[in-house]
């Protein structure tokens, strides 16, 4: 099995299966914040996200060209750049996270956090405030990653 990853042309990611799980978790955390926060915009930006990493999926499996596999290969590093810390860290690179176990997507705490407070508890404003820049970061994130995957027609 090693050694079919350390020769495969084309490097394993799947961000169509990551975009769908992150869905997942943003579906769930939606239906927790009882429109205390606007969710549609970062739902669609994981669409998007998903519809370009099926389009370079699919690109993938046809692709026998030698520099065009190298091209999918850079994309798909740029990509990973972008959205492993998503799934992995509650910051980005320059924030560095304490040894301990986390939960699957601690990028999205500030999310979890607002969701976790019962309606008209007195820190929703508090903790609105933190939901909204962790929104607007992985929707910056999610819109660099579509950008990196994007193909024409996709």
């Amino acid at each position: 099995m090693l050694g079919e990853l350390l020769n495969a042309r084309i490097l394993p990611l799947d961000y169509a299966a990551y975009a769908a799980s992150l869905r997942n978790e943003l579906a769930d955390l939606n239906a927790g914040l009882a429109g205390r926060l606007e969710m549609h915009g970062l739902i669609s930006a994981v669409d998007e996200l998903r519809r370009h990493a099926e389009a370079i999926n699919s690109i993938a499996q046809n692709e026998t060209d030698r520099v065009s596999s190298e091209s999918i290969n850079d994309r798909l590093r740029q990509a990973s750049r972008l959205l492993v810390p998503l799934n992995y860290t509650f910051g980005d690179r320059f924030h560095h996270d304490s040894a301990l176990p986390h939960p699957a997507w601690p990028s999205l705490a500030g999310l979890r956090e607002l969701a976790a407070l019962p309606e008209g508890h007195a820190d929703i404003p508090f903790f609105a405030v933190h939901a909204r820049q962790t929104r607007n970061r992985l929707l910056s994130v999610l819109r660099q990653a579509c950008a990196v995957l994007a193909v024409e027609g996709s």
